[in-house]
């Protein structure tokens, strides 16, 4: 694991690219463009190849690096530490700084030291109240920072400065000549993402949920292993019933898939005590236990497969597999009445008046405030606390056009939270997370596409539904529910013997280490006390105050 520590005053290191010295956590893409930019004709690690290029262009080398990665390079020429995190944050880098020191590492309990009990009261308020926040910068720990993804972090002695170097609403537009071209550059822009990602990975699993991103990926992780006559993939999913139920869609979705692909599934259980233990464990300096709660035994059993990287669907939402939001409003707004009412069913006039009322719909979401006073009466958060601190509004949603729906989607930082959640639980195990969707050149393709390519009257997500491979069933590609009740059934189950056992551990406990300053203890316990049908109500508002509690 990439960790470092620094005295600011005598930034030297052992000799090895004119001076400089590279730590990292990394995998660099597209080798091939970036070696011919080099003139580099030997063979060379990823790691040397970024230190080539920062003694070719310095800290403007982050405009020629695809991949994923975490890395600090120390320059006593330059006299200066330069960290850089890849653009969607799949490598995690957290660091502390103050006038004498510098500590990096890729997870906050190596580098939290004496600091783990001083919390962010602004952070730590906010994030018990809007339960669904994730801040950029900013940790639970007031002395910890991370560093956003798509930045660098450039430390001397006597300054620092933070720079964002990618800005995914800067993508062109891009304008071909046939809807068939786009489908056809983005089916291989996404094999490309898929083949850089296997390229170290010995033994590859993959997510299959039966779900579009997962499948599509899945598909080509396939075509690849067997085109190159090696072992196929186990494929994982977080829950697994009887596909022969009317009501379990997501099992029959999975094993379509699966059946297509003619592979292995996996869907390892976890139980209450697991997910007990992963509420209680440390918040603060530690994953998020939402981001664990099936893919945690998903960890334990792909280690004992041999698995060493797992490939996923995440994060195709906000990019090539996008469900069109923003495209009626950007229609509406641009007096486009036509194609406004070409998206939507019914003879011209009523498609029409259906279009504006839709795209008024996304223009007034777009305006929508956090409703603060709402989420504080739901949250633990504890009333003395709110007087002090000044809360910390996420960032809005923009439903204007499909480009700004994308980008404020990506802005709220969700997505970046599960990536460094998976890739610190994944560490463990010796398991690297790869998301092919995610992939920097996929994401710039998707953010330039025009919205009709993902919104259109038969289907939404339109494009990547014609990306996907031809030998997955048209119930997987033609499916437009995401909705995994049974899933959410099975899990609400374990969730409220999990609640009944915290409000045990609860009662039993006399010391939380200073978290009860934050949290209404008494009445977070006398909820999880509740009634069965309410148990479950106000979950992500129980889970929150839970995981921050140490008990």
């Amino acid at each position: 694991m990439l960790f470092a520590e620094f005295d600011r005053q005598s930034l030297s290191a052992p000799s090895s690219r004119d001076g400089a010295t590279i730590l990292a956590d990394i995998r660099i893409d597209d080798r091939a463009a970036l070696l011919s930019k080099l003139g580099i004709t030997r063979p060379v690690e990823d790691h040397e190849l970024v230190l080539e290029a920062y003694a070719r262009w310095g800290e403007k080398c982050i405009d020629h690096l695809i991949g994923d990665f975490a890395f600090l390079i120390v320059d006593p020429q330059r006299d200066q530490i330069f960290c850089a995190r890849d653009h969607i944050g799949a490598r995690p880098l957290f660091y502390t700084l103050d006038s004498s020191q510098l500590r990096v590492a890729g997870d906050i309990e190596s580098v939290a030291g004496n600091t783990a009990n001083k919390f962010d009261q602004a952070v730590v308020a906010s994030v018990l109240t809007f339960n669904t926040f994730c801040p950029a910068e900013r940790t639970l720990l007031r002395n910890v920072k991370r560093l956003p993804p798509g930045h660098t972090l450039t430390v001397r002695r006597e300054s620092h400065s933070l720079e964002r170097f990618w800005r995914p609403q800067a993508s062109p537009q891009l304008n071909l000549a046939s809807d068939e071209n786009y489908i056809e550059a983005g089916r291989e822009l996404l094999k490309q993402a898929v083949s850089d990602r296997l390229r170290d990975i010995k033994r590859p699993a993959v997510h299959l949920s039966g779900g579009l991103d997962s499948s599509a990926v899945a598909a080509l992780v396939t075509n690849r292993q067997r085109g190159a006559n090696l072992p196929d993939p186990p494929s994982y999913a977080w829950y697994l019933g009887d596909p022969d139920n009317p009501s379990d869609d997501e099992t029959r979705w999975a094993e379509a898939a699966r059946s297509a692909l003619d592979l292995t599934m996996h869907a390892p259980a976890t139980s209450a005590e697991n997910i007990t233990a992963l509420l209680r464990s440390d918040w603060s300096q530690g994953p998020d236990a939402s981001n664990l709660l099936g893919e945690d035994a998903i960890l334990g059993h792909a280690r004992g497969q041999g698995v060493d990287g797992i490939l996923s669907g995440w994060g195709g939402d906000e990019g090539l597999s996008f469900n069109g939001r923003g495209h009626r409003a950007q229609l509406l707004t641009s007096l486009h009445w036509r194609q406004l009412a070409a998206v939507c069913d019914g003879s011209f006039p009523m498609a029409l008046a259906r279009g504006v009322k839709q795209g008024f719909t996304e223009l007034r979401q777009s305006n929508s405030g956090p409703q603060t006073k709402q989420k504080l009466a739901k949250s633990y958060l504890r009333r003395d606390i709110v007087k002090d601190v000044e809360l910390i509004t996420p960032p809005p949603i923009s439903l204007r056009n499909t480009r700004q729906a994308m980008t404020s989607l990506l802005a709220t930082g969700a997505q970046t939270a599960r990536l460094e959640d998976w890739a610190i639980a994944g560490r463990r195990y010796g398991i690297t997370y790869s998301y092919p969707l995610l992939d920097r050149r996929v994401m710039e393709f998707a953010l330039s596409l025009p919205g009709h390519l993902f919104y259109r009257p038969e289907a939404r997500r339109w494009i990547m539904r014609k990306v996907l491979d031809p030998k997955l069933p048209d119930l997987i590609r033609w499916n437009s529910s995401k909705l995994e009740r049974a899933r959410v059934a099975q899990l609400g189950i374990l969730m409220a013997e999990a609640f009944r056992q915290c409000a045990d551990l609860l009662e039993d406990c006399s010391d939380f280490a200073g978290t009860d300053q934050f949290v209404d203890v008494s009445r977070l316990i006398a909820d999880l006390r509740g009634p069965e049908d309410t148990l479950l109500d106000n979950f992500s508002y129980k889970r929150r105050a839970l995981q921050f509690l140490r008990f």
